[in-house]
């Protein structure tokens, strides 16, 4: 129980204090080193694909681990 208690207070710690990392500073228009970058745009294929993959590819090894032991049952079972 006290595991349990324990993860939630941290991702909850974490998942709270993420939006405070990702504030930028103020700048003042008048100055050019402060201007921000345009923004890059960020891939969006290669982490889409990776997660899809490895779903499959874990409900793939799920589905065969159920049909072992269901062999395993109807053996022991006859």
């Amino acid at each position: 129980m006290f595991k349990k208690i324990t993860f939630i207070l941290v991702i909850a710690i974490i998942a709270l204090s993420t939006p405070f990392h990702s504030m930028g500073q103020d700048f003042e228009p008048g100055d050019p080193d402060l201007q921000p970058e345009p923004p890059v745009d960020a891939p969006f294929d290669g982490g889409v694909l990776l997660l899809i993959a490895s779903g499959v590819i874990y409900g793939i090894k799920k589905e065969s681990n159920k049909r072992k032991a269901t062999k395993v049952e109807g053996v022991i079972n006859n």
